[in-house]
């Protein structure tokens, strides 16, 4: 109704400094309120898009520092959004035992399969202070939700291992177990995976998934 002014309380004041102006035919849309909210949704999208960081190897991020990025061939890629394995800034002090000799609890060596591990090895080991338990016990940067590596997974801390830093020459326990005695093991100093006694004590490396 052009009757009806759209601004009941208030004029519209157009002003012009320092230049002569002329207004004429000036015409106001009034813009639905659910199209104001997808115009707010949109910019919010691009907003966010922009602020994502380019994730490489080696940079600080949510808690560690980044180990891995999942590329095409890896479970749960996805080729918007950069995902990958995050490694603890540091070692665990000391060095931990795998735990529960004469029990095979959890045999996943794929990438991605570290967590589930760690889950079931938690649950169903009752030796004190295994690497896993210490893992999952972790609370760093603010996240909780770190575990014991896969076989797969600790091998991607190798090929970075001068990257990320701070690891010894030494072997790392995985959260793979062989069989009811061993479990595997890495050595950083040339790469070798073997499977060693669960009893024996090894260095331990937390990872976290984003």
């Amino acid at each position: 109704d052009r009757n009806m002014p759209i601004f009941e309380k208030e004029q519209i004041e157009l002003q012009a400094h320092r230049t002569m102006a002329f207004y004429r035919n000036i015409y106001v849309r009034e813009i639905p309120a659910d199209e104001t909210t997808t115009v707010g949704i949109s910019e919010k999208i691009e907003k966010d898009v922009v602020a994502a960081p380019t994730l490489t190897i080696g940079m600080n991020y949510k808690g560690g520092k980044v180990a891995y990025l999942l590329t095409a061939s890896d479970p749960g890629y996805d080729p918007n959004v950069q995902h990958g394995i995050i490694a603890a800034v540091a070692d665990l002090p000391g060095e931990a035992v795998w735990g529960c000799n004469e029990k095979f609890i959890a045999g996943r060596s794929t990438l991605g399969s570290g967590n589930q591990n760690t889950i079931d090895i938690v649950s169903g080991c009752s030796t004190a202070e295994t690497a896993a338990k210490m893992c999952s016990n972790l609370v760093q940067g603010g996240y909780d939700d770190w575990y014991l590596p896969s076989k797969d997974e600790l091998n991607k801390l190798y090929l970075q291992k001068k990257t990320i830093g701070g690891f010894k020459e030494f072997c790392y326990w995985s959260s793979t177990e062989t069989g009811k005695y061993n479990a595997c093991s890495q050595i950083f100093d040339n790469g070798f995976q073997t499977a060693n006694d669960k009893s024996t004590t090894f260095n331990v490396r937390p990872i976290r998934s984003f």
